[in-house]
């Protein structure tokens, strides 16, 4: 004579085991997928060859040193992408010595602020001090943001301020 309710709950547990691993594979993928668009892609996209860049210059009261904002956007549907950069140089400075790394003092994805003007905002306050006015709403997202208080030559002073 056979012994069903042995087979019935070893069937049970194979099931419940089944299940178990289905749940833990789908949470691994959920857990993979959010480290991935959360941390390693915001990382990597600022190396990745965005496109053509669009150019802002605005020159410092004598003429000597200019900020220049540099933004990449492009994408559309559900790979739209806006990365704004500002850098800081001598009034000379052209060609792909702009896009160079080293003059950075801003970078973070695009923003506008309260009444949709776009962010951030370029202000020489006088021939050694620059002033950037950044939207809120570039903090709230996970994203890299570079915020330098000296250009690379150390001449010229950033001063940041915050609004919506």
């Amino acid at each position: 004579m056979k012994d069903t309710g042995r087979s019935g709950t070893s069937y049970s547990r194979r099931i419940g085991s089944l299940v178990g691993r289905a749940i833990v594979i789908l949470l691994a993928m959920i857990g993979a997928k959010t480290v991935t668009v959360e941390t390693i892609l915001p990382a990597i996209k600022p190396k990745l060859n965005l496109g053509s860049p669009n150019f802002k210059s605005v020159s410092s009261p004598d003429g000597n040193y200019k900020a220049v904002q540099i933004t990449y956007a492009g994408g559309g549907g559900f790979a739209a992408f806006c990365r704004d950069r500002i850098s800081v140089m001598l009034n000379n400075t052209s060609g792909d010595a702009v896009l160079d790394e080293r003059l950075q003092v801003y970078s973070s994805d695009c923003g506008s602020f309260a009444d949709h003007q776009p962010s951030p905002r370029l202000q020489w306050t006088n021939n050694q001090r620059l002033q950037l006015t950044v939207a809120t709403g570039v903090f709230y997202r996970s994203v890299p943001v570079i915020l330098r208080g000296h250009d690379a030559s150390r001449m010229i002073e950033i001063d940041y301020s915050v609004h919506n």
